[in-house]
């Protein structure tokens, strides 16, 4: 049964039609919106908000899939909740409600909104590609500017121009005006190369997610399909407020007609995304615009323990952009422990120590997580696990997510799934058959999309005959097949490992993390999307075969663990080096970015939190100039950790 405080039913029945959240770590502010939600779609349902479309929908703009979907779960919860019912008066229309809430990201609904708006365009068949921006480029050099083909520093400003032009929409004379005057009298020639890669991804149909959300602006601009997208969404929800882009910001107020409600919520605290657009004077801009808002605070944490709220409000009384909030925590607990200690090979001991009384104390596995802020730390300490027996799961590490083997599961899924016969689905798998090369390829998609449905045994009998009939035989084995998504699963991988040109070694992540997804979607093609997604855990289990442990250690950096919580947090620090090379503490914003990264940290943890410095005692004490967030900690109250001292 949902409990709430006072705080959290002013949020969730206002009727304020600018409403701004400042909710602290561990408030419940999932909860709130995914309840503040529910009521709105009561009001839709009831025809209470009589100027919008007869299908209209309640809008909630998540920052991540993962949180999309989590926030989904929360609703469909929520809404079978009795106190719920009785708060927002729902009486029984569950299943109606949940069918007028929309949880996606800013740009899987701007996607959406252009495949329907579009004019002239049918972008049902785009492909995204997040990387194909320098490659395309690098033709286009070829026939425009051959000279900067190779010139490592050119080709760097036009595409940081070309990502500041999409993500922010400056116009491109500006941004080189303003960035790069060093070009200046090349003004010209980067828009001609800038405006020939745009038309050659609309020609191949390719789109990134930067391009999905420009867009989308641009589209906005209509003020027919404005209102219609109005009509259509009058309630708008922004989670994360905090790190919305700038060019994100703007396409939300365009969205926001003067009938529609906008609810954005966030924690200023926690201002992580600056290098990606995101503003620490993000809820000031809100304010500035919708100056007679309300601006209700969550200050009541009801994830952890005191000795951790303490330490969230010491480091965030150290900022120097957020707004000023005290956090209060019902709970008591331990406090924090501080370990500075140079030795690497002692911090991964004493986590290995940690992580075996916790577990004997009945905690799991996946209730601890080990924060990073150096992806060297999580190399060196990803070998101590494995050496140490310890399974783990990681969140993000994109590289390990494109393997060759990998593309052909997922074409053999795509075509096992799909009722049709599609070029690209088909075209990956046949290039691994023997002696098939891509003038073949072509001819034997013709005949699969001619031959009849039983037919297996290709018109003639070429060298690659055989293995083309095993796999016409397997295709139509697993479209007939009724066994669990998991052993379908299981037995694309086993059949993809036999085909001759794939290297038949699969790496220790692929079919564990494969399998934990196949078991949380409707379909395999969601197991795609999940493993595609970075913001989902890759698995590395101790066994080499199934079955797999049902939990896993998370390993993620700090960014990536944003809107998670764990019984126990370790946070694993690194040198100054890190942070001197990148010059993260020269100015005031940088500086301030690792402020509220450690904040993260912090909060993630309910019941305890141990932070883990490469340095020793003398340097913990003396050092007033290190480049590290270890000084935020130290320069906090010291009776708000435990150095073990």
């Amino acid at each position: 049964m949902f409990k709430y405080y006072e705080e959290q039913i002013k949020v969730i029945l206002s009727t304020a039609k600018r409403i701004l959240v400042n909710a602290g770590a561990g408030t419940a502010k999932t909860t709130v919106l995914g309840c503040y939600a529910i009521k709105q779609a009561v009001e839709l349902i009831r025809h209470r908000i009589t100027w919008a479309a007869g299908n209209a929908k309640v809008l909630l703009i998540s920052l991540t899939n993962k949180a999309a979907d989590e926030a989904r779960e929360a609703i469909e919860k929520w809404v079978n909740d009795k106190n719920v019912q009785l708060l927002v008066g729902s009486n029984g229309d569950e299943q109606a409600i949940v069918d007028r809430i929309v949880c996606s990201t800013i740009h899987s609904f701007a996607f959406q909104q252009l495949r329907q708006y579009a004019k002239g365009k049918d972008f049902s068949g785009f492909v995204v590609d997040n990387e194909c921006n320098e490659q395309i480029l690098d033709d286009i050099l070829e026939d425009i500017k051959p000279g900067w083909r190779d010139d490592l520093s050119i080709k760097a400003a036009l595409l940081d121009t070309n990502h500041m032009h999409i993500k922010d929409a400056e116009e491109i004379a500006d941004v080189i005006r303003n960035k790069y005057p060093q070009y200046a009298r090349h003004t010209k020639t980067f828009i001609e190369n800038l405006q020939s890669l745009e038309q050659k991804k609309r020609e191949d149909n390719i789109i990134t997610y930067d391009d999905m959300v420009h867009r989308f602006f641009k589209l906005l601009h209509n003020r027919k399909i404005r209102e219609q997208i109005g009509r259509k969404f009058p309630v708008i929800i922004v989670d994360e407020f905090q790190d919305t882009g700038s060019l994100q910001w703007r396409v939300i107020k365009k969205m926001v007609g003067p009938k529609s409600k906008l609810l954005c919520a966030g924690d200023d605290g926690q201002t992580i995304f600056s290098w990606a657009g995101a503003s620490f004077y993000r809820f000031r801009h809100f304010m500035k615009q919708y100056h007679s808002c309300e601006r209700p605070v969550l200050k009541i944490n009801r994830r952890s323990t005191e000795p951790i709220v303490t330490l969230s409000n010491l480091l965030i009384g150290q900022s120097a952009f957020a707004i000023k909030k005290e956090i209060t925590a019902k709970k008591e607990g331990k406090k924090v422990q501080v370990i500075y200690n140079p030795n690497r090979l002692e911090r991964y001991e004493y986590i290995r120590v940690q992580i075996e009384r916790l577990l004997k104390e009945g905690i799991r596995y996946e209730d601890m997580a080990v924060l990073y802020r150096s992806y060297q730390d999580l190399q060196d300490f990803k070998d101590f696990l494995a050496e140490s027996g310890i399974p783990f799961q990681i969140f993000g590490d994109k590289s390990k997510r494109d393997r060759p083997i990998i593309k052909v599961v997922f074409s053999l899924i795509k075509i096992i799934e799909s009722s049709t016969i599609q070029d690209a689905d088909w075209k990956p798998v046949l290039m691994v058959l023997e002696h098939v090369g891509k003038k073949r390829v072509e001819q034997i998609i013709e005949w699969i999309q001619t031959k009849k449905p039983e037919e297996t045994v290709y018109q003639k009998p070429y060298q690659f005959t055989e293995h083309l009939q095993k796999l016409i035989e397997f295709v139509n084995s697993m479209k007939n097949s009724t066994a669990s998504n998991a052993d379908r699963l299981s037995e694309i991988i086993d059949y993809a490992r036999t085909l001759p040109k794939v290297n038949n070694s699969i790496k220790e992540h692929i079919r564990p993390t494969l399998l934990k997804h196949s078991h949380k979607c409707d379909s395999l093609s969601g197991t795609i999307d999940r493993y595609l997604d970075h913001s989902y855990s890759l698995c590395y289990p101790v066994e080499d075969e199934p079955p797999y442990p049902d939990s896993y250690l998370t390993l993620s950096n700090v960014h990536r663990s944003k809107g998670d919580e764990f019984h126990t947090v370790f946070y694993l620090g690194t040198l100054d080096h890190l942070y001197e090379k990148y010059g993260l503490f020269k100015s005031k914003k940088k500086k301030e970015s690792e402020l509220q990264l450690m904040n993260v940290a912090v909060t993630r943890a309910r019941r305890e939190l141990h932070l883990l410095f490469p340095i020793d005692k003398e340097t913990w004490e003396n050092d007033e100039d290190a480049h590290n967030p270890w000084r935020f900690v130290r320069d906090a109250y010291r009776d708000s950790y435990d150095t073990g001292d």
